[in-house]
């Protein structure tokens, strides 16, 4: 299943949601519906996948506006986990593979989100954090890292840089 096939079947499931007198409770059945379609998926072995990039999409953040339901942020993993990225960091959100590195994005306990990138199984990696650091220079891993980022819905001011 392609992304855009998958947004076409959350513009479905979310339709009995548009119309709704937008509040807390209503937002939280919506999220709630859309976490029982990939648990569902999970359980039937129908993984969605990004096409070309190795990426399984294992969940998505709504957002919500007056009168409208969107996509946030699609969160991802390895499909293969090559490097064991989800074995040593299970918070990671993937962005894919950039010139054999695999790439991801971690917060955990950070003031803003870092964008690592992995190559082999050692501690063979390299961060980088665009809120202290700023953008990544066009040549680097990271810029194509952060092109993908933005992609799956995590634009410059997810990562503290102003837009």
């Amino acid at each position: 299943m392609s992304l855009e096939r998958l947004k076409a079947e959350l513009e479905q499931l979310l339709k009995p949601f548009i119309g709704q007198q937008q509040d807390g409770l209503m937002e939280k059945e919506a999220q709630a519906s859309v976490d029982r379609m990939f648990k569902g998926k999970e359980r039937r072995n129908q993984p969605v996948m990004v096409e070309r990039a190795s990426l399984q999409v294992v969940g998505v953040d709504l957002a919500f506006d007056i009168g409208r339901i969107g996509l946030k942020r699609i969160c991802t993993k390895f499909v293969p986990d090559v490097n064991g990225v989800h074995a040593t960091v299970p918070d990671a959100v993937a962005l894919g593979f950039v010139n054999s590195f695999q790439v991801y994005v971690t917060q955990g306990d950070q003031p803003h989100p870092v964008i690592h990138a992995r190559y082999g199984m050692a501690k063979a990696y390299t961060s980088w954090c665009p809120a202290t650091q700023g953008m990544p220079p066009v040549s680097s891993v990271f810029y194509i890292a952060m092109q993908r980022a933005a992609e799956l819905g995590y634009d410059k001011t997810y990562f503290g840089v102003q837009a």
